[in-house]
């Protein structure tokens, strides 16, 4: 396995889902989460869900690609203190490539 993602909080009542991935060091910089957004935004789509978030820690430096992707800082979680991303899925985004993640 390189990684997985996953989108939580539909069964847990949430109209947001939470995007989580996690890939093998190995493997990050081939386009991996570009793919990973472009598939999660259609899953979303198809569920009827507006937007999605992303959470990080602020010293996990492949996060940094989120705006490159389509997201937006949207705050700090007051909880943990990791930063919060939305994706407006309504919003025309540009393409994502392979170049897009980070290594």
């Amino acid at each position: 396995m390189i990684g997985f993602f996953m989108l939580r909080g539909w069964d847990a009542g949430y109209d947001v889902p939470s995007l989580g991935a996690l890939f093998d060091e190995d493997f990050r910089g081939f386009g991996l989460m570009a793919l990973t957004v472009e598939l999660s935004k259609v899953i979303c789509l198809l569920r009827g869900a507006t937007q999605v978030m992303y959470k990080a820690h602020p010293d996990n430096i492949p996060s940094r690609s989120a705006a490159r992707l389509g997201f937006t800082e949207a705050g700090v979680d007051p909880v943990t203190q990791h930063l919060i991303y939305r994706l407006d899925l309504h919003k025309r985004q540009p393409a994502a490539t392979a170049n897009d993640d980070a290594r």
